[in-house]
């Protein structure tokens, strides 16, 4: 996996050297989460994935896919002025947050529970985001 890192950086330094890489960014970036689609596809046809995971997959990709076809494609690619008033592009770094890191809960819990960690998710009092917590076995002491 050691390429993709290296694609990474390489990608980087070119893009901050010119600023006429925007488009090129852009295809590669949709290539980065088409991949990640097609991984958390498998992942979700699973028969032993749980009910909860497929929903935080299918949730993940839905925000972000919303964000990116509904708000991002119509305020940055369209250039509607009759949409620049809803502040589309704010809605779209919600989603384009949100998504992610319901994906990453997805990704933590699946790893957590294939070193045998038994993850469960959790709601917050203040976001209704869930959020994995790993339980922490008590230490125990020798006795004497």
């Amino acid at each position: 996996m050691w390429w993709w890192w290296w694609w990474c950086d390489a990608y980087q330094m070119a893009y901050l050297s010119s600023a006429d890489l925007f488009g090129w960014f852009v295809l590669t970036y949709i290539g980065a989460i088409l991949w990640l689609f097609r991984s958390s596809l498998a992942v979700y046809k699973r028969s032993s994935t749980p009910s909860h995971q497929k929903w935080l997959i299918a949730v993940s990709f839905g925000l972000y896919a919303f964000g990116f076809v509904c708000c991002w494609i119509p305020t940055e690619i369209l250039a509607c002025d009759t949409l620049q008033h809803l502040q589309l592009h704010a809605v779209f770094h919600v989603t384009g947050a949100v998504g992610p890191f319901l994906w990453l809960s997805m990704a933590v819990w699946q790893r957590m529970a294939f070193r045998g960690k038994s993850p469960h998710l959790q709601f917050g009092v203040t976001a209704p985001i869930p959020y994995v917590v790993i339980p922490i076995k008590p230490k125990t002491t020798k006795q004497p």
